[in-house]
């Protein structure tokens, strides 16, 4: 989870492969720099408002939850 605890909002760049990237566990262990470009992977950055929380995975269900 992805907490904002702070007063102002804060810009996150969580960045997942494209649906159609399917990236080799043992390539990439070998040589990240190489084989993980920055055009393997979608667009980032969403605002995160103070006393919000999400997922660190976008992807997944949940999304944002209302403040304690």
């Amino acid at each position: 989870m992805l907490v904002n605890d702070g007063t102002r909002p804060q810009l996150l760049r969580i960045r997942t492969p494209r649906p159609e990237v399917q990236p080799g566990r043992a390539g990439v262990g070998a040589d990240p720099a190489a084989r993980l470009s920055p055009a393997l992977f979608g667009p980032a950055g969403l605002i995160l408002d103070p006393g919000r929380a999400m997922s660190a995975r976008p992807d997944m269900a949940g999304g944002d939850a209302p403040p304690p």
